[in-house]
């Protein structure tokens, strides 16, 4: 799991959910996993404004459409 690869969606790996730090927490908590950062801000940070960690979380169009893609092949 190389997570500088993770971070960039293409074809042969279109997700760029990894794990990462939340920048609100302390350096000692676990990871939490990209895709879930939005619900640990407002679950655990409920006064953090969530809009300023978006580029942590977004998912862009690009990685949309390349796991739409694979969705779509499995069905």
């Amino acid at each position: 799991f190389n997570l500088k690869d993770a971070s960039t969606p293409s074809k042969k790996s279109p997700s760029t959910n990894h794990p990462l730090h939340c920048p609100l927490c302390n350096t000692t908590q676990p990871a939490i996993w990209k895709y879930n950062l939005w619900a640990h801000i407002l679950r655990e940070h409920p006064s953090a404004n969530v809009d300023l960690y978006k580029h942590m979380f977004s998912v862009s169009n690009n990685e949309r459409i390349l796991l739409k893609g694979v969705y779509c092949t499995k069905r």
